[in-house]
């Protein structure tokens, strides 16, 4: 990795995050509107076989919660006692690795979490994309 200005150094990462399947609409977290109500983000089994295949070191051996323990990633995986999953938590300690895995996991489940640290959205990357090519598709309409 250079260290030119357009290089991106991903520093140590000690955070909670708060994973739901937020409003797409929604850039950063503000915009969630008072009336959401978080939906099913799946069955808790199914969940932990997702994260599991996106991270085949996790230990689930407690389905309520996953552990990682890996060079430069330590990660708890709180997903509760319920049989179906509203949302769950991610408790991440380490460095670029860590920051790694989140994002697969995140990906494997098309969801995004907060980031109880910063306050913002992490993970689906490609939620900006989706709703710029929703706007763009809204003014042409417009524009017929």
């Amino acid at each position: 990795m250079g260290k030119g200005p357009r290089s991106k150094r991903i520093r140590p990462v000690h955070t909670d995050i708060l994973v739901q399947d937020f409003p797409i609409e929604a850039a950063v977290p503000r915009d969630i509107g008072a009336s959401f109500v978080a939906a099913v983000v799946g069955e808790r089994n199914a969940l932990i076989e997702k994260i599991a295949a996106a991270v085949p070191e996790v230990d689930f051996s407690d389905p309520a919660w996953g552990t990682l323990n890996i060079p430069g990633c330590r990660l708890e995986i709180h997903l509760g006692q319920q049989h179906e999953v509203t949302s769950f938590s991610l408790h991440v300690d380490g460095g670029e690795i860590a920051h790694e895995v989140v994002q697969e996991i995140l990906e494997r489940l098309r969801l995004r979490g907060i980031d109880l640290e910063s306050g913002r959205f992490i993970g689906r990357s490609s939620a900006k994309r989706r709703r710029r090519i929703g706007h763009h598709s809204r003014q042409l309409s417009l524009v017929r």
